[in-house]
């Protein structure tokens, strides 16, 4: 069973159904969410066809703007519960399993509106005991490495909003695998704007009953959002498990039991042995005997430095120095090999301080 979400930015253009078409045709998805279709309800008929799908609801665009749908196949069992120009919600049942909420999620446009999409998601989350998944454009990013821009960098506060609320509904985000950002001005410019708005949140309950559940990055030519893909998997599907890298997010930082668990966690680190690792390989890769290659490296022009600059670069780094030079750096860019970005050391300084000496640093 999977789930296609797509913000096609208007299917009141041939091409745009054609491209829905070629989605449905190649990933067979069992149920899908469209974003922005700029159509009203009656003209699903026509279109549900078109992309082989037997049932459809539809919430009408405002004139030429907004609109969703949400399209099932006819083997699927459908309760629609609620719906507006922002969400549909629905209750998925499959044979005698047990049922569970999907919620296709469509985050207010307007930054001054966000709120209203906060609150409708703990108004929803809270209606039901049911498993629940939000899934859709939420036109919002969790944490800076979601967003690149060489304009603007997206306001602190816009974040934490959306972070809360994660939080407050106990949500989690599943992840995903392809290409890192769901939104872009232009994909193809390296100086573009690009964002993750598009996700899926699913409660502890729904992810404990689809453990294997998979959600990817697609790609289109004719909308400025990726289409997302959700592969629930069950025990009888053989589905790749791709072995992940840890990443450590922003938003843990919100818990207050997350210090005691690093406290816990830093103590029983052998940084002794991380030491020995690291000078080791490092021994190995600068005592290569391969060295022909550097035979000429005294014919190059060299510059050399002047006796104050010798006598400042040979001076002992100091604790305070490194603890500027850490909370100078971006909080989300560059997280090293174990998935620490600055972040992780910033916000738990006072418990990691005390393991991490000058000298270690150094020696690294």
């Amino acid at each position: 069973m999977s789930l296609l979400v797509w913000n096609c930015r208007g299917l009141d253009h041939p091409l745009a159904v054609r491209s829905l078409a070629g989605l449905m045709t190649f990933n067979k998805p069992s149920l899908a969410f469209v974003i922005e279709t700029k159509l009203k309800d009656k003209e699903w008929d026509h279109i549900k066809k078109k992309i082989n799908m037997s049932n459809a609801l539809g919430v009408d665009s405002r004139g030429r703007k907004d609109g969703l749908a949400l399209l099932w196949a006819r083997s699927m069992k459908v309760e629609i519960k609620s719906y507006s120009t922002h969400h549909i919600e629905a209750v998925i049942v499959k044979g005698g399993e047990p049922p569970w909420r999907l919620i296709g999620f469509y985050g207010h446009h307007e930054t001054r509106n966000r709120k209203h999409s906060w609150n409708l998601m703990r108004l929803l989350h809270g209606s039901s005991d049911l498993s629940i998944i939000f899934i859709g454009d939420f036109n919002e990013i969790l944490s800076d490495d979601e967003y690149v821009s060489q304009r603007r960098l997206r306001p602190q506060w816009q974040m934490d909003s959306f972070r809360y609320v994660v939080k407050d509904c106990g949500m989690i985000d599943i992840g995903y695998s392809g290409i890192a950002f769901t939104w872009s001005n232009n994909f193809i410019s390296p100086s573009s704007t690009r964002a993750r708005l598009d996700r899926c949140l699913a409660s502890k309950s729904w992810r404990d009953r689809f453990p294997r559940a998979q959600l990817q990055h697609l790609s289109t030519n004719t909308s400025d959002y990726l289409p997302i893909l959700l592969i629930l998997g069950t025990q009888s599907q053989s589905i790749p498990q791709q072995k992940t890298r840890f990443k450590f997010e922003g938003g843990w930082c919100l818990y207050e039991e997350s210090k005691e668990i690093v406290q816990a966690a830093w103590e029983k680190r052998d940084i002794t042995k991380v030491h020995e690792v690291a000078v080791a390989f490092y021994k190995q890769l600068f005592t290569s005997q391969n060295g022909g290659k550097l035979a000429n490296i005294d014919r190059l022009p060299t510059r050399h430095l002047g006796t104050n600059s010798q006598a400042a670069m040979e001076n002992d780094f100091t604790s305070e120095e490194v603890k500027k030079g850490l909370f100078s750096m971006t909080r989300n860019k560059a997280p090293g090999p174990d998935g620490m970005p600055a972040l992780f050391f910033q916000h738990y300084w006072p418990i990691l301080e005390a393991r991490i000496s000058v000298k270690w640093c150094l020696t690294f």
